[in-house]
């Protein structure tokens, strides 16, 4: 997640899913006031089961055009995906940020 807090300044926040297969969620806190301006994950391995979407949210509200898909054909470690959300993108210190495999 890339959150600029000031013009040009962008705080790096790194989040570890463990498993692409299922429904799980990971969640993390903002510790800043910004916007999330881009999404990016990277794979470890080849996805098996069919495509994968990672689906990000601010206090349990969908992120607008935050949404990654991760494709199975092709997969390989080393893979990635980017979104670039568009609005419902504001986050404030101890918001909660989620992330919600599909």
């Amino acid at each position: 997640i890339d959150i600029p807090v000031a013009e040009k300044v962008l705080i790096p926040l790194a989040t570890r899913i463990a498993t692409l297969v299922g429904a799980g969620v990971t969640r993390t806190v903002a510790s800043v006031k910004g916007r999330i301006t881009r999404l990016r994950s990277v794979i470890d391995g080849v996805l098996t089961t069919g495509d994968a979407t990672i689906t990000c949210a601010i206090n349990g509200v969908a992120v607008t055009n935050g949404q990654i898909t991760v494709t199975q054909a092709g997969s390989a470690a080393g893979d990635v995906d980017t979104a670039v959300p568009t609005a419902l993108n504001e986050v404030n210190p101890g918001d909660v940020i989620s992330f919600t495999v599909g």
